[in-house]
């Protein structure tokens, strides 16, 4: 772990100490259909498990499918004093508005973040201005006012981080542990896996727009830094270089997978190189070797690579055909296919 901050670690201790209260609380002696407000004569812990309770309620109505009933949740707590200074209900708001495809609505919500004077971490505050994107390819908002809108934030909410727990903790940092526990993250921790989000989301909007070279430019530099998601990096640079048929970088990226960062790795994100490492010797007529990559120095002209033809030669028809085959071969999601049909189509 970094050295870390006086900060963090005073939040660690404090956290420690919280969680420690929580375990001998349970949700099962809270009403998930009162609508608690936070109450300062409570123990803390005790306005936790309220907060946890309004954000169980929300998740449970959406998990049940009843996104109205949802929605409803959610717009009363726009208006909770639990959530005065959290985005979380507008986020879920946002989500819950795609869903049924009321894109006005999804719209408004968005605006009213914006303006609420409410601070987020980067990564959910660029996850909103996504979304604006692709509703001002829509006209439901123009790039003028989504640009008012990011300005307003700069100079409001983006300086409203000492409120980001007032009066406590967002909601984001409440869970619930598969024993029932419920929990509250530490500030480090969360900050850290909201950065990896944040890369995640970021490179996916890249990709969901065909912005490839940028992509591209974006997993390098995240790999090159070997910084907090870099194997998501790996990850996605193979699979761009794959779809666009430049298995020779593709290759690359891989042995240097192989040679930085296999042995550090789970098995989920080993199985997933292995498949690709079949799938890409399929398509350079090599047979390449886990230790071939590990302790090997690959020939980047094997004299048995086969010739492909580049993404940018191929017919519509053609690469819808590719990416069927990636589909079928699970180096693309079911959503992932049907945006690339959606663009060919």
């Amino acid at each position: 772990m970094a050295r870390l901050s006086p900060e963090y670690k005073q939040d660690m201790d404090n956290v420690d100490s919280i969680n420690r209260k929580l375990q001998f609380l349970s949700i099962d002696d809270y009403d998930l259909d009162k609508n608690y407000e936070y109450d300062a004569n409570l123990p803390l812990e005790e306005n936790i498990m309220r907060k946890f309770i309004l954000k169980k309620k929300g998740r449970d109505l959406k998990d049940d499918k009843e996104y109205d009933l949802a929605i409803e949740h959610q717009l009363s707590l726009l208006d909770n004093s639990y959530f005065v200074n959290d985005y979380y209900p507008y986020r879920h708001l946002t989500i819950k508005y795609e869903l049924k495809k009321q894109y006005g609505k999804m719209t408004d919500i968005i605006k009213r973040f914006f303006k609420s004077n409410i601070y987020a971490h980067h990564r959910h505050v660029d996850w909103f201005l996504y979304k604006l994107i692709f509703l001002e390819q829509s006209n439901y908002i123009t790039n003028d006012e989504i640009e008012s809108l990011v300005t307003y934030y700069d100079s409001h909410g983006a300086l409203n981080k000492p409120k980001e727990h007032d009066p406590i903790f967002i909601a984001d940092r409440i869970f619930q542990r598969k024993n029932g526990d419920v929990k509250l993250d530490d500030q480090y921790h969360y900050e850290k896996q909201e950065e990896k989000y944040a890369l995640k989301e970021k490179g996916s909007y890249l990709e969901r727009y065909g912005l490839y070279d940028d992509a591209i430019e974006f997993y390098t530099e995240i790999v090159n830094k070997n910084s907090n998601g870099a194997i998501e990096g790996y990850k996605r640079l193979a699979y761009i270089y794959e779809m666009l048929g430049e298995y020779d970088k593709e290759l690359e990226i891989i042995q240097r997978f192989y040679q930085k960062k296999y042995k550090s790795v789970g098995k989920y994100t080993k199985d997933e190189f292995e498949k690709r490492t079949r799938n890409l010797n399929r398509a350079l007529g090599t047979s390449y070797t886990i230790e071939d990559f590990i302790h090997g120095d690959i020939n980047q002209n094997n004299n048995n690579a086969k010739k492909n033809d580049s993404y940018s030669n191929l017919s519509n028809d053609e690469k819808l055909f590719k990416f069927a085959e990636m589909y079928e071969k699970g180096l693309l999601t079911r959503e992932e296919f049907e945006m690339k049909k959606k663009e060919l189509l």
